[in-house]
């Protein structure tokens, strides 16, 4: 299907599609805002998604019933009950099913036309909106906000409307984060809520009812609260390292495990030296170096994994709620409620794409085992190899703009050429690495996701790298701009902006 098509289509819509405006250009500097307002206007959208966050829905009834997204709630900067219910779970699948159809050339689009990169644009907005409205229909007609029968048509429609309202919020935040802040709003959603969690996991003073009495949620403070009044020390110190109901110290160390580990691979990469064509030895002695990192592709591949498995999970749990008789169903995965809030697959095809719950589960079902652990590196090294397609940071990507630009690799001719021999291997290694670091993180018990903690390194460090670049740039830097996209860019490519 030509994307010309579509565009024209959509075109008389694009007025109708709410938008930040664009900042005007500044002569001589690469960003049109300086680095301070980006600063500004970053930590604002940080706050107005941080107060969404803790308005709760109004109109919903009380239901003890487990949540199927817990733990993927993180990674999808989402809270339940409140205005971000969704979080960016339907930008995130617009872009994926945009880039989908892009890659199987089912929507031609031609990026250097203004008007069909703004028509494209403006398409993969209003597939954002029409998801985030079958979302919301979805959601509450589940019954996750109480029986529809008892929330009648006014609750029904009134909650489906706060969901598509809070939905386009997000969309608006994204859009003002990107111009006007430090890169693509959802990835710092995502970092804020991985933190968030990780935060409240150590230090939460509130107490919960457990076999042993009532204990404080938070690992911290439930340590020292063992130490200090328990009778049986060890025992105490026992539960606060192992408990089962709620976050223990085990868990913790874990997370911090799992952030020294992507800490260390960050700092691993191969820099090639650049030079203009043409310039002087004098001037390309100030020209820099282009890493290659050994986490290539960043953890798009896992983003696009996570948004992957729990699309099929609440489309799994769903299902077997309702039709829970149909051999189909159960085929794609059984659920039952285990505690904590959580509702586990069982059965099925969810169930071995899903992490063992515990080293002991890891040892009792080798089979489950075995595929979870199969499925989960083969996918996030070939989903990595595919995004590096799509992504424009393929070697041909990067040697076009070189070219474009008046550079070269120095003492090669050829920069596609050097660059294939080390681009396909990092996003191959890194897509593996990072998938096997997901592993390891869950069988470990890491408190948030290890996707959740993968993502929020990766965004804090593409944050300190972007500060680093501009303020070199308004200092007077010679040759700014010339590392890899890092998180955000990664994050812009995935909500097409």
């Amino acid at each position: 299907m030509g994307g010309s098509i579509i565009f024209d289509l959509v075109q008389p819509l694009q007025g109708f599609i709410p938008e930040i405006e664009q900042p005007k250009f500044r002569p001589g500097k690469t960003n049109a805002v300086s680095l301070s307002d980006r600063i500004y206007w970053t930590v604002v959208t940080l706050l107005i998604y941080l107060t969404a966050s803790q308005i709760p829905l109004y109109g919903i009834r009380h239901s003890n019933d487990a949540d199927p997204l817990a733990a993927m709630r993180a990674m999808l900067a989402s809270s339940r009950g409140t205005l971000m219910e969704l979080g960016i779970t339907p930008v995130i699948n617009a872009g994926w099913i945009m880039q989908l159809l892009t890659a199987m050339q089912l929507v031609v689009v031609d990026w250097n036309s203004d008007k069909q990169r703004a028509g494209y644009h403006a398409v993969n907005k209003i597939s954002s909106f029409l998801l985030t409205v079958g979302m919301a229909v979805a959601y509450v007609a589940s019954g996750m906000y109480g029986p529809v029968s008892e929330l009648g048509f006014g609750n029904f429609t009134l909650l489906v409307a706060q969901l598509v309202a809070a939905g386009v919020l997000v969309m608006l935040l994204d859009d003002l984060c990107e111009k006007w802040g430090m890169g693509a709003g959802i990835s710092l959603f995502i970092a804020t809520s991985s933190c968030q969690a990780i935060v409240w996991s150590v230090f939460s003073p509130r107490t919960i009812d457990t076999p042993s009495g009532q204990q404080y949620q938070g690992a911290a403070v439930n340590l020292v609260s063992q130490l200090l009044t328990s009778d049986q020390k060890i025992t105490g110190l026992k539960s606060a390292f192992y408990r089962r109901y709620s976050y223990n110290v085990t868990n913790i160390l874990a997370t911090v495990a799992i952030f020294i580990a992507v800490i260390y691979l960050q700092g691993f990469r191969k820099e090639l030296p650049i030079e203009r064509k043409g310039a002087s030895k004098a001037m390309n002695q100030y020209n820099g170096r282009y890493p290659i990192k050994l986490l290539y592709m960043s953890t798009m591949p896992i983003i696009l994994q996570g948004a992957l498995i729990s699309n099929a999970f609440v489309i799994s749990r769903t299902l077997y709620y309702k039709f829970s008789g149909n051999p189909l169903v159960a085929m794609l995965g059984t659920w039952q409620n285990y505690g904590g809030g959580y509702s586990v697959p069982v059965g099925g095809l969810v169930y071995y794409i899903s992490p063992p719950r515990s080293l002991t589960d890891l040892v009792m079902d080798p089979i489950h085992s075995v595929v979870y652990i199969a499925f989960m590196l083969g996918s996030s090294t070939l989903l990595s190899l595919q995004w590096l397609e799509l992504s424009g940071q393929a070697p041909r990507d990067i040697a076009k703009r070189f070219q474009n630009q008046g550079i070269k690799i120095r003492g090669f001719s050829d920069t596609r050429k050097r660059l294939n021999e080390y681009i396909p291997v990092a996003a191959a290694l890194g897509g593996f690495l990072i998938g096997g670091l997901t592993v390891v993180g869950e069988l470990m018990g890491s408190v948030v996701s290890s996707t959740s903690m993968l993502l929020a390194v990766q965004t804090v460090h593409s944050y300190y790298e972007e500060i680093m670049k501009q303020a070199q740039e308004e200092n007077g830097g010679m040759f700014p701009g010339m590392g890899g996209k890092g998180m955000n860019g990664m994050m812009k490519m995935m909500s097409m902006k």
